[in-house]
């Protein structure tokens, strides 16, 4: 009895044997978006394709507009004569002045405020409460000029007679021209005080007593500003990112054409004398630098001002292509960053308009850039990457692979020869070591009119070590760096939107299952 309990619990050994697997181990499917961004593709009614690459700069800041500066404004208020008494209800200031905003060098007569705000400060130094009624009689929203009224605290010496508060001005309509209506950068007001019916008795005002008010426009952004801008020089450079050729690693490229339109749109009442001084392709992987050559460089342009009633910007276009300039060039650069620099002066001829000159600053100066690049062109070892992960039912990680037979089976409607190396990626996806030798996938060969439209299928025998393959096994993980030449290179060929190369890995493998 005690020997068959013994052998009842003796351990289990671990059991193993030896089976074929016929499959694929990985495949991948490489298409135009593994060169460029699918979202900058765009395809014709021929099914050829086209980048588009689009980009836009809306601009107020020809005219500086954005938020005017805060402006501060302090009245004392005193009584004139003698000391006096006054009975709850009886007014005793009236006044309207006007104050110069220090707008310069803007020389505004109207200003329709987008958003902002006004804060008031009153200290009553009156030994009862005072009913303020403050006006801005030419700022208008809905046909009603700005009002607030507020009743100041009698002073004393717990609460010294303070009232503060902010209140909003968006939407308000202001004429600057002050009271006469011939100025500007002048803001009108009218202050109206009364002792409070509230009053408890009798105000007793004496020639020291005063009503100090201080108001403060805050953060003034302007729908709409008019009157003369001055004149104003500015020089900018730019360093713009370009990630259109990102996912090429290696190799150039020969463009067939390429077009670039740049559309100016002045919204601005004013004119603009303009100047680009540089635009540069830079390509940071390789420290190489093109700059443009064409005649808008380095010369002068006069971009005359918008109309009003109804608005009217003034429109102008260049276009850059590969008969005027060397656009192409810059292209195929494979470009990581434009830079451009350019000049602009505001009212270069003065004050023209006399008084008239306008701004929205939601339209303002607006460019368009539009670059349109047929895909039609040769390559010369053109290197791109992708990143490959094992069939989730191919051989699973603890069995051991004793021997193989591979075959890499291609299937190519590209008018290219590829040369394709597969390298073992770690879990970081840091390239590792090269699983097999180089293997050389034959182009498509394209018919008369250079339209490929019969496949190229290939099957290659490859050779990958045990060793080699067991990794494979435990990272899962490949590297695919595909590097393409034109047929009859240097004839350009057009790229259609349903050309691909379709790789897979297939296998017969003898491998040792293990159960634990």
């Amino acid at each position: 009895m005690s020997l068959l309990i013994l052998g009842a619990c003796k351990k289990r050994e671990p059991t193993d044997w030896d089976t074929n697997l016929l499959g694929p181990l990985f495949k991948t499917s490489l298409t135009i978006d593994q060169i460029l961004p699918d979202s900058l593709t765009q395809i014709n009614s021929d099914n050829s394709i086209n980048v588009v690459y689009d980009d836009h700069f809306n601009s107020s800041g020809f005219v500086n507009t954005q938020e005017l500066p805060d402006t501060a404004i302090i009245k004392y208020f005193t009584i004139p004569f003698g000391s006096i008494y006054l009975n709850p209800g009886d007014n005793f200031l009236d006044l309207t002045e006007e104050t110069k905003l220090n707008f310069e060098p803007l020389e505004l007569s109207r200003l329709i405020v987008k958003s902002g705000e006004i804060e008031v400060k009153i200290m009553n130094k009156i030994n009862q409460p005072v009913d303020v009624t403050y006006i801005l009689p030419k700022a208008i929203k809905n046909g009603i000029p700005y009002t607030f009224n507020a009743t100041i605290p009698a002073f004393n010496s717990s609460n010294g007679g303070n009232y503060i508060a902010t209140f909003n001005l968006n939407g308000y309509d202001f004429d600057l021209r002050g009271v006469s209506g011939a100025n500007v950068n002048r803001l009108v007001t009218r202050l109206i005080a009364n002792v409070s019916p509230t009053a408890t008795g009798i105000a007793q005002i004496f020639s020291t007593d005063s009503l100090s008010v201080s108001l403060k426009l805050k953060s003034i952004v302007p729908y709409y500003a008019k009157g003369y801008f001055g004149q104003s020089k500015d020089t900018s450079y730019t360093n713009s990112r370009l990630t259109l050729f990102d996912r090429i690693v290696a190799g150039n490229f020969a463009l067939q054409e390429a077009k670039l339109n740049l559309d100016i749109k002045n919204g601005i009442g004013a004119d603009i004398r303009a100047s680009l001084l540089s635009f540069t392709s830079i390509n940071n992987k390789t420290g190489n630098s093109i700059a443009l050559q064409h005649t808008s460089v380095a010369q002068t342009f006069n971009v005359h001002r918008a109309t009003d009633f109804p608005f009217t910007p003034t429109l102008y276009n260049f276009e850059y292509n590969n008969t005027n300039s060397n656009l192409v060039s810059l292209l195929e650069n494979m470009p990581t960053n434009f830079s451009y620099g350019y000049a602009t002066e505001l009212n270069p001829f003065g004050n023209i308009s006399n008084g008239n000159d306008f701004v929205y600053t939601d339209k303002a100066v607006e460019a368009h850039v539009r670059l349109d690049i047929p895909l039609h062109f040769s390559s010369t070892n053109l290197t791109l990457v992708d990143t490959i992960y094992l069939q989730k039912d191919s051989i699973d990680e603890h069995n051991t692979v004793k021997s193989a037979v591979l075959n890499l089976i291609a299937v190519n409607s590209f008018p290219f020869d590829a040369d394709v190396k597969f390298y073992l990626l770690d879990n970081y996806l840091q390239k590792q070591e090269q699983l097999m030798d180089k293997t050389t996938i034959l182009a498509a060969q394209p018919d008369a009119d250079g339209r490929v439209r019969t496949t190229q299928e290939s099957k290659l025998p490859v050779t990958i070590s045990n060793e080699l393959l067991n990794k494979l096994l435990e990272k899962r993980k490949v590297l695919a760096v595909v590097t393409i030449n034109t047929l009859n290179n240097p004839m350009k060929y057009k790229i259609y939107s349903d050309y691909k190369l379709d790789l897979k890995l297939t296998g017969n493998l003898l491998f040792n299952v293990q159960v634990k």
